[in-house]
C-alpha cells in the first residue's frame, strides 16, 4: 500500500486522530479528504460519537453472561 494520496500529519499529536479517521473512511468506502486544518473537528466529532457511545444500553440478551468466555460454547 502506498501514502500517496494520503493525509499526512504535521505535529506530534495527531497521530491517533489520522488514523482512527483515516481507518473510518476506508469501512465507509470514503475518500480520505481531511487534513492537519480538520483536526480539531475531527477530534471533537470523536469525543461525541464515544460520549455517546456511552450512554447507549445494550439489549441484556445481547451482553455475554458473567463468567462467559468468547468462543466458548454454552452446554
Amino acid at each position: 500500500m502506498s501514502s500517496e494520496g494520503l493525509p499526512q500529519q504535521s505535529d506530534a499529536g495527531s497521530c491517533a486522530v489520522f488514523v482512527m479517521a483515516a481507518a473510518d473512511c476506508f469501512a465507509l468506502g470514503l475518500p480520505t479528504a481531511f487534513c492537519q486544518d480538520d483536526m480539531p473537528v475531527l477530534r471533537q466529532r470523536m469525543g461525541a460519537a464515544l460520549f455517546v457511545d456511552s450512554l447507549t444500553v445494550a439489549e441484556p440478551e445481547m451482553q455475554l453472561p458473567v463468567g462467559a468466555e468468547v468462543g466458548s460454547e454454552a452446554e
